[in-house]
């Protein structure tokens, strides 16, 4: 960027952007790289180049490879190679040389690639542990290389990221023990076995009976003018025995009071909340409730009503007896267009042309154009459906007999 000043009024400054190409480059290759025996997996050659790689030519054994006319092989975009299935004829020696449009700046040094089999489990947890709130759990993992020469690395993580409670948890080997469960233990947990080739991971599940309910999930919803429709999928009941129900809170986007409604027939998982305001957001969430006490509320569900087209055809919801649920929607009060200009009527053929050119005020407000017009008495409406914004326009037919005693007048709103 170049700026200049000479102190009066603001600096002047103008921008080039210097793209500097050069012949692609190998910028990092690990010189040992194992690949899983039969399983994937990658031969990695780290590359930069500018402009963008064209092409990676590979060697094996000092020998050219041609991975487009092998079957398990297939040179990924940032050219590397991936191996489909891995056998023992893949072990070797290999280099890679990346090529653009300005060339090469040479080879990778040479990569020992070595196929070793995967880890295996000895000992696999249970698919699923029941326990009671402050009881304990043990869950046991052990794994072994193929060889059997050293141990695999073991852990032990929850799958939905929560960190393990520190204080509660005591891991020895492959095994973990949780002590003094609570609500929020309930989960699946996984044993995670790696070695220099591949990771494996086996699941289990944790319910932890006796408790509230936990949150309900995946909830969307569906809106009209004056009302939304939730679904959502249960949280844990809290135990076999103990069933739930439900209670929506909902409020508008904005204020600080939730509003509650319970959700009938219990232990239904859809509602429709009516009595809603056109065109505005509301906030929902769901919490289920069983008899030891309410659960923990779903994640917060933002859903705006649909705004209503055109006030004159509202349609008003209601119930059984076919009284309005909601009280009457008046047209909104603001600002208008400013009336269009230049309106005329040009008789063709056997009907006329009105046209005309958009407001020069707050034309961005337009919704839709309306012909009226009289012969004296009252004005009626022309156009049986609504004019675009953009048309400026409109052609009718109108009978001989209309015209006998006085031509219409058109009056344009």
């Amino acid at each position: 960027m170049c700026e200049v000043s000479n102190g009066i009024g603001d600096p002047q400054a103008a921008q080039a952007y210097l793209n500097v190409e050069f012949p692609a480059k190998v910028t990092f290759t690990p010189t040992v790289q194992y690949l899983p025996f039969r399983l994937q997996g990658v031969v990695q050659c780290h590359i930069k180049a500018n402009p963008t790689l064209q092409y990676v030519t590979w060697t094996k054994d000092k020998r050219l490879l041609e991975p487009y006319q092998t079957k398990d092989i297939v040179v990924m975009q940032n050219g590397s190679l991936l191996f489909t299935r891995v056998n023992q004829n893949h072990q070797g020696r290999y280099t890679c040389t990346p090529y653009n449009a300005h060339g090469t700046q040479g080879s990778s040094g040479q990569m020992e690639v070595l196929v070793r089999k995967p880890p295996s489990f000895t000992s696999k947890p249970e698919a699923m542990y029941q326990r009671k709130v402050g009881e304990s759990v043990d869950m046991h993992c052990d794994a072994q290389e193929a060889d059997g020469t050293q141990k695999p690395t073991i852990t032990w993580q929850r799958r939905d990221g929560v960190a393990l409670p520190k204080n509660r948890v005591k891991i020895s080997g492959g095994n973990i023990t949780i002590e003094g469960l609570r609500r929020v233990d309930f989960g699946y947990y996984e044993c995670v076995v790696s070695n220099e080739v591949a990771t494996i991971v086996q699941a289990a599940q944790l319910v932890v009976e006796g408790t509230q309910p936990h949150a309900p999930y995946n909830i969307t919803g569906v809106a009209t003018e004056f009302s939304v429709t939730l679904e959502w999928l249960p949280g844990y009941s809290g135990g076999p025995d103990l069933k739930q129900n439900y209670v929506i809170w909902y409020r508008e986007q904005g204020n600080k009071d939730w509003l509650p409604i319970p959700v009938t027939p219990p232990g239904s998982t859809q509602i429709t909340i009516n009595r809603l305001t056109p065109a505005t957001t509301y906030e929902f969430q769901v919490v289920g409730k069983n008899e030891l006490g309410d659960g923990m509320l779903s994640n917060i569900v933002v859903v705006k009503t649909k705004d209503v087209s055109d006030y004159r055809f509202i349609s008003f919801p209601t119930d059984s007896t076919g009284v309005t649920l909601i009280p009457p929607v008046f047209r909104p009060k603001g600002p208008k267009p400013g009336p269009p200009r230049n309106v005329t009527v040009t008789e063709v053929g056997n009907g006329f042309v009105i046209s005309w050119m958009p407001p020069l005020e707050r034309a961005n407000l337009i919704q839709y154009y309306l012909i009226k017009y009289r012969t004296g008495g009252n004005w009626k409406t022309l156009n049986k459906g609504q004019i675009r914004p953009e048309e400026n326009s409109y052609f009718s037919k109108f009978p001989d007999l209309f015209f006998q005693n006085s031509l219409p007048v058109f009056k344009q709103l």
